[in-house]
C-alpha cells in the first residue's frame, strides 16, 4: 500500500487514525466502513491501526469518548449553572453554559453528526455508550443542582428525574436544529432554552430571589 505524505506533524499517528475514521464514518456509514478505508484514508500502513485500536469498534467508542469529555470540560470548568444572586444572574449563568455547550457541537459538528446518526441504531452495538454519556451528563446536571440551588429551596425532590428532562432539552434541541434544520438563530435557540428551563424548573419561583414588582 502507497503511504500519503505531507500530514501535518503536530498530529499524532492516533489522531490521524481518529480524524480519518471520522470522514470514512460519516462518507460510508459505520457498517461499511473497513479498517482499510480508514488507513488508506490516514496515508498508514494497515498494521499501525491495530497498535492502537483493537477494531473499528474500538475507534468508534474513542471518538464517543472523546466527545462525552468535551462536553464533562465544560462542566468542570463553569462554576455555577443554576444559581445567582437574583433572576437576571441565573438568566445569564445558564445561558453562558448553554452556550459553552452549543459551542462544543458547533465546533466538532463533523463528529456530532456522526454520533446522532450512529449511535441510533446496529442493533444496539453502541447503545451502552449512549448511556454512558447519558448518565454522565445527567450525574454532571444533579451536581449543579445540588450545589448551585439553595438548600430547602429546590421544588422538585427527584433531581435525576428533572435532569434527564433538561439532558432532553438540550440534546434533542441541538441536534434537531444544528444537525437537521440546519439554518436557524444561535441566540434566540439559547434564549428559548432558558426561557424553558427557567420555567420549567420554576428558579423564576424560588423564594430567595427579590421580587421584581418589589420597590
Amino acid at each position: 500500500m502507497s503511504v500519503r505524505k505531507g500530514k501535518p506533524p503536530s498530529l499524532s499517528t492516533k489522531e490521524q487514525l481518529i480524524n480519518a475514521a471520522i470522514k470514512i464514518f460519516q462518507q460510508k456509514g459505520f457498517q461499511k466502513t473497513r479498517i482499510s478505508d480508514i488507513v488508506s484514508e490516514a496515508g498508514l500502513a494497515q498494521g499501525t491501526f491495530y497498535l492502537y485500536f483493537e477494531s473499528k469498534e474500538k475507534i468508534f467508542r474513542q471518538i464517543t469518548l472523546d466527545q462525552s469529555s468535551r462536553f464533562a470540560k465544560v462542566f468542570k470548568e463553569t462554576e455555577v449553572v443554576f444559581g445567582g444572586k437574583d433572576l437576571t444572574d441565573i438568566r445569564q449563568n445558564i445561558t453562558r453554559f448553554l452556550n459553552k455547550l452549543l459551542e462544543v457541537y458547533k465546533q466538532n459538528i463533523k463528529i456530532s453528526e456522526l454520533l446522532f446518526r450512529e449511535t441510533r441504531g446496529h442493533g444496539g452495538l453502541f447503545k451502552e455508550d449512549q448511556e454512558t454519556f447519558y448518565k454522565s451528563f445527567i450525574k454532571l446536571l444533579q451536581e449543579h443542582m445540588k450545589r448551585d440551588l439553595p438548600a430547602g429551596k429546590f421544588i422538585f425532590e427527584d433531581s435525576e428525574t428533572i435532569a434527564i428532562f433538561l439532558l432532553g432539552v438540550f440534546l434533542n434541541s441541538t441536534s434537531y436544529f444544528l444537525l437537521m434544520k440546519k439554518q436557524f438563530n444561535t441566540d434566540k435557540l439559547v434564549q428559548k432554552m432558558t426561557d424553558f428551563i427557567l420555567n420549567g424548573m420554576q428558579l423564576n419561583n424560588i423564594p430567595f430571589l427579590p421580587s421584581q414588582t418589589s420597590t
